[in-house]
């Protein structure tokens, strides 16, 4: 289902890990923040680090959906061509925003996606916000 977005953009595996399971249940066991008991409860997932590389050794992390989805790479909709910024219409602008705890945070407004773009750079370095992609 969701092949595009993955293997179709070229997302692999590390081979070792495809030809041993055990070699990678092994390493992900031993990833910081990996507790057997939570799994499943608490909704742990593997997640990339750099969504635009390969599932391999320093590249991956148990992750919860909030923060999948804090690392995720622009929306296909996505006009201004940056995470977090959208062009608003009624105003000529374009909006820098972000989500924390499911709420939408509206940062401020720029004539410039890019400047946009660095207003919320800027926000998540000062208010220390983890594992946003900036």
């Amino acid at each position: 289902k969701y092949y595009s977005i993955y293997g179709g953009r070229g997302v692999k595996m590390q081979d070792s890990w495809i030809k041993d399971f055990s070699c990678f249940f092994s390493y992900v066991s031993g990833l910081l923040s990996y507790d057997e008991s939570n799994l499943g409860i608490k909704g742990l997932t593997i997640d990339r680090i750099d969504t635009n590389s390969d599932y391999k050794e320093g590249n991956i992390q148990w992750s919860y959906p909030t923060m999948q989805a804090r690392n995720r790479n622009k929306q296909k909709n996505n006009t201004s061509g940056y995470v977090g910024v959208s062009f608003i219409r009624k105003l000529d602008k374009f909006l820098a925003y972000i989500v924390v705890d499911k709420k939408r945070v509206n940062i401020g407004y720029h004539k410039d996606p890019k400047k946009a773009y660095e207003l919320r750079k800027e926000y998540i370095v000062t208010n220390d916000l983890k594992g946003f992609k900036i």
